[in-house]
Order: C-alpha cells, then sequence, then structure tokens
C-alpha cells in the first residue's frame, strides 16, 4: 500500500495480544491485561548513590542506567504488600513523579472502566504523609482530601476513562 504523506516510513515492527475473555471489557479487566502486556511493573529502591561526578556523568547514560537498574531487579523478592494499594482493579496508576513547584509527590490514577467509580480506597505505605490535595493536570490544589487512618484515605465518583492527579505532601 503507497503512503506518500506516511510520517512513519520504513519498516514498522509492532506487537498484539489478543485476550479471549467473558463479559464485557470492564468485567475482564482487559485495560489493566493491556497495561500489564506493555510495562511490566518493577520497584527498586536505593538503586544508586554516587558522589563524584565523573561516576555521574557515567549514568546519564540511558544503556549504563539501565543495566545498574536491571541488576538491582535480579535481587528483588516478591513481597505480599506494595507501596500503594487500590480497592478497585479498574483504578490504575498512571504515573508517580516529584511535583514541580515544591517537595511533594504526584500521583495520577486512571479510571479505566466505563463505569463511574463511586468510591475507592487507596492505601499508601508512606509514614511521613500528612495531606493529600485532588490536582488538575497542573498540579494547582482544588480540594483537600481527608486522611482516614495512617496513609489512607478514599477518593470519590471518579468518572469514566478519567486520569485524576493526587499532591501528596509531608512536612
Amino acid at each position: 500500500m503507497k503512503c506518500p504523506e506516511a510520517q512513519c516510513m520504513g519498516v514498522n515492527i509492532l506487537e498484539y495480544s489478543i485476550v479471549p475473555h467473558l463479559g464485557d471489557i470492564d468485567a475482564a479487566k482487559i485495560s489493566e491485561e493491556a497495561f500489564k502486556y506493555v510495562y511490566e511493573p518493577y520497584s527498586v529502591q536505593n538503586i544508586l548513590e554516587i558522589e563524584e561526578s565523573s561516576e555521574k556523568e557515567k549514568y546519564f547514560n540511558i544503556y549504563t542506567l539501565t543495566d545498574h537498574i536491571m541488576e538491582q531487579i535480579k535481587e528483588i523478592q516478591p513481597r505480599d504488600y506494595g507501596l500503594i494499594d487500590i480497592d478497585d482493579d479498574n483504578i490504575l496508576i498512571s504515573a508517580i513523579k516529584k511535583a514541580e513547584e515544591d517537595e511533594s509527590l504526584i500521583l495520577r490514577l486512571y479510571n479505566s472502566s466505563s463505569r463511574e467509580i463511586e468510591k475507592t480506597r487507596i492505601s499508601i505505605d508512606i509514614e511521613r504523609i500528612k495531606e493529600i490535595w485532588l490536582c488538575n493536570l497542573g498540579e494547582e490544589e482544588l480540594e483537600k482530601i481527608d486522611i482516614i487512618s495512617k496513609g489512607e484515605f478514599e477518593i470519590q465518583n471518579i468518572k469514566p476513562y478519567t486520569v485524576i492527579t493526587l499532591k501528596l505532601k509531608s512536612n
């Protein structure tokens, strides 16, 4: 097929997966399966402590850093719990990052289902969290979220296929 105006000229290689299932895509958790297919989750703590500037330059090379992380991952044993636990399988983590304007942690969640999630409970195993804010994508605080108990809170009325941004503040 000729595509003279195509922006992806040349040979393109892609992978796909077929997931036979009963019921609708929400009941079969197709979004979760698709996410696992594309991104196998890893958690690595304290991967790197570099003091000399020549060593820092070495680790800015993505291949060197990736090799270092893979070495760390080989030693990780599965645990019975995770850093973040969400009680609804349709709510997926789409990003965890440092906030742009301060030292807060940004957690982005995605409702992967075609239905509104009325309420979901989230537990985060970080002791220093003192405040949680619902934010817009620009990380502007919109509404303070009550912490139920240490590291636990609830989010209500998450619309279908919606991303929500949370700002987790410590001392």
